[in-house]
């Protein structure tokens, strides 16, 4: 008496793409890329932020509409590392900062 063979299911694994990379210079994962359109047609211009140390760059020229924004911060990377693209560092919009600005001013009154 035997049992009926039972059928497995399959589960497919659903490979994702990354929203948010591992910033450069802090080393976090908060580094995000922004697309806007570009003048030409098929082209996008690519804005690189960083929300915890305040990394931002824009990619010198436009990128393709095919590109991803994996593919941007890997080319992002390249020239970061060889020094070729220019980063400014801007201080991140966080609550705590303003709440620290608020307390020293309260201090000394």
């Amino acid at each position: 008496m035997g049992r009926r063979k039972k059928r497995r299911k399959i589960q497919k694994r659903v490979v994702r793409i990354p929203s948010v990379f591992q910033c450069p210079n802090c080393g976090s994962v908060s580094l995000s890329v922004e697309f806007s359109k570009a003048d030409e047609p098929g082209y996008k211009t690519a804005r690189i932020s960083c929300g915890r140390c305040g990394l931002r760059a824009e990619y010198p020229s436009p990128v393709p509409d095919l590109y991803q924004a994996v593919d941007v911060y890997n080319k992002f990377i390249d020239l970061f590392e060889e020094g070729r693209i220019q980063v400014t560092f801007e201080k991140p919009s966080t609550g705590e900062g303003a709440a620290e600005e608020a307390g020293e001013s309260g201090e000394g009154s």
